[in-house]
């Protein structure tokens, strides 16, 4: 490549040309009067020669720069890899691949190396050596036994480098079938890990207990961090959405987390959109039946009326036989349908899903529809430094309690006894005895009523930013979040119900209502310094710091009274309560507040992979506690 400037003087203009390629620029500076005399000679020149200045300066910085261009394609499918990161090795400039697999990117020099890098495949250097088109074959990466990560909160590690006692699992390791809660995603899959529910109401909180129970302190429960917030609530997260469950059991393992993690950590990760081509969709519904598989064994009436005559114990023969398991039971149903849709490109990725739930439980009156949906959208900008998180899940959840004493009086009450019978108009037909503690269980569930709604929200905000240019493997994130918790519970006993109502066989009761509100919310905000890198040639240090601070505020509002005028409003309407007029209807309420600041760390060190160290610090202070005792 060459060039060369003339430089022709005449009348009564200066003309400058220049030769570049075959291409020629011209520049033409207008003389003045004076342009034979000396100064005015002069004038022209410098101005000549500033200009020949300006483009010797700048056409190298134009013939310096080239470009490469080409395809990247995974080398299992062929398929092009859209948002493969390609940076030019010892500089901050690169790219990425589009929706299609295509790239171009500027190079200083057609010598230079690029660096392809995705996650999930091997990173490759390629040298340029003069080319300009160059295509690639990615590589999945294949971790050797003992290399697999696992997340073990604030960051993930190789299995084997992991001092502590970890259980991970992947979608592929779940109980499948009819799960109704995140929970029951494990049950039986981790030693020492007990879930548990006390009956077959659908609306029963699973019991979680890692390592049985302490000895001390009131948290015996394992605390539950989702894509990072902790003491999220596992009602607000569908089965469907989980991609990953770590469990953290011991205490080297869960000290990062605090006095929260003393009873262990369950560390949930929900699945994320990818860049692909076009819009994943993913559908699936089932609809499933439920009954009892074992009852208790009692007595039907005609095995009733035989012990009695053979025992001669004269035990009262009702005239009737019933089954009052049958009479207060169902078969149980549960409908679900779940749809998924995710994709993105080389800057974008985002996974949205919904879901719907319709379950009755086997006694009647039980069950719940819940409905809810979650967002995970992630933006990369300024060359993939910058990484942007935004998650937003809601659920809304419509509950029959009923009551679990309806099963308790059926393994007690007489088997000859009626259902209904004529003369107990005041308890609304059905048949009741004047005894302790003894209560048709029909009646309990037909004359009563206990409903709840319960609404969920969290939002989660996180950015990262990477300084690899500025200082290999150091990185700064940021996260806010915030959960809201609405919870209202109704309870009625009409005034014909004899256990909550008051009712008898002689006379109406005064019938009972009672409201109550829950609202609980917290905020948490955090910030961590991260850094991952080589000390010497033998030795890798992983290593963070950070700053948690976390606001809680619970409110509440309860109110109970009776004497109603009339059933009609059930606990719709309290001023039918004559109790409130008496002054002996009951309302409370409260409203709670508190803080919890922490700092905490991590250091792992890596020899040789053979020898690994791993130290963990976390200091907290709370609210709750006095001045000098925070």
């Amino acid at each position: 490549m060459r060039s060369h400037i003339a430089l022709n003087l005449h009348v009564p203009y200066i003309t400058l040309i220049t030769y570049n390629r075959g291409h020629s620029l011209v520049r033409t500076y207008p003389n003045e009067p004076n342009w034979l005399s000396l100064t005015g000679l002069m004038m022209n020149m410098k101005r000549a020669l500033l200009s020949l200045l300006l483009i010797a300066l700048a056409v190298p910085s134009v013939l310096a720069q080239s470009t490469v261009s080409g395809t990247v394609r995974d080398g299992t499918t062929s398929d092009p890899l859209p948002g493969v990161s390609i940076a030019v090795k010892g500089t901050t400039q690169g790219g990425t691949t589009d929706m299609n697999g295509n790239y171009v990117v500027s190079v200083p020099s057609l010598q230079d190396t690029l660096v392809f890098s995705f996650v999930g495949f091997d990173t490759q250097e390629i040298g340029i050596d003069g080319r300009n088109e160059i295509d690639v074959t990615m590589v999945e990466t294949v971790f050797e036994i003992g290399e697999e990560l696992v997340v073990t909160g604030y960051g993930s590690q190789e299995r084997r480098t992991i001092t502590g006692a970890v259980a991970s699992l992947s979608d592929e390791d779940f109980v499948s079938g009819n799960v109704n809660s995140a929970a029951e995603l494990i049950q039986g899959k981790v030693a020492g890990l007990q879930i548990t529910t006390r009956n077959g109401n659908p609306n029963d909180v699973a019991e979680i207990r890692l390592r049985g129970i302490s000895s001390f302190g009131a948290n015996q429960s394992p605390l539950v961090v989702v894509d990072g917030v902790i003491g999220a609530n596992w009602d607000n997260l569908d089965p469907s959405d989980i991609g990953s469950i770590e469990v953290l059991k011991d205490a080297s393992a869960a000290a990062i987390y605090g006095t929260r993690g003393s009873a262990g950590v369950i560390l949930v990760t929900t699945k994320q959109g990818e860049a692909r081509r076009g819009v994943s969709v993913d559908y699936n519904a089932y609809y499933t039946f439920e009954g009892i598989e074992n009852r208790l064994d009692v007595l039907s009436g005609d095995e009733y009326r035989r012990l009695s005559n053979e025992t001669g114990l004269n035990a009262p023969d009702l005239g009737t036989s019933t089954d009052w398991f049958k009479e207060v039971t169902q078969q149980g149903s549960n409908m679900v349908h779940n749809l998924a849709l995710s994709g993105g490109n080389e800057n974008t990725v985002y996974r949205v899903s919904g879901n719907f739930r319709d379950r009755n439980g086997i006694q009647r009156y039980t069950g719940f529809q819940e409905i809810g949906g979650r967002l995970n959208f992630t933006q990369w900008a300024m060359d993939h430094d910058l990484e942007i998180t935004i998650q937003l899940a809601a659920t809304k959840k419509d509950q029959n309690f009923g009551f679990a004493d309806a099963f308790k009086f059926s393994g007690i009450m007489n088997p000859t006894a009626p259902v209904t019978a004529s003369g107990f108009e005041n308890t609304g037909g059905y048949f009741e005895q004047p005894l302790f503690n003894y209560f048709n269980p029909v009646a309990i569930i037909e004359e009563g009523e206990r409903i709840g709604e319960s609404k969920y929200f969290t939002g989660v905000f996180r950015g990262e930013y990477s300084f690899s240019s500025v200082v290999p493997g150091l990185s700064f994130a940021a996260q806010y979040s915030f959960q809201t918790e609405d919870q209202v519970a109704r309870e009625f006993f009409s005034r014909k119900h004899k256990v909550g109502g008051g009712a008898t066989a002689a006379s109406l009761g005064p019938g009972r209502a009672t409201q109550a509100y829950l609202d609980l919310s917290s905020e948490l905000f955090e910030t961590t310094l991260h850094y991952s890198g080589d000390l010497a040639e033998s030795t890798s240090l992983e290593a963070f710091a950070g700053l948690s601070y976390n606001d809680f505020v619970d409110e509440g509002f309860n109110a109970s009274g009776g004497d109603f005028i009339a059933d009609n409003v059930a606990f719709n309407n309290f001023s039918f309560a004559q109790d409130f007029s008496q002054g002996e209807g009951s309302v409370s309420s409260f409203r709670s507040t508190h803080r919890l600041v922490a700092f905490f760390g991590r250091a792992n060190i890596n020899y040789d992979g053979t020898v690994f160290a791993n130290a963990s610090l976390r200091r907290e202070g709370s609210s709750r506690f006095g001045e000098d005792n925070k």
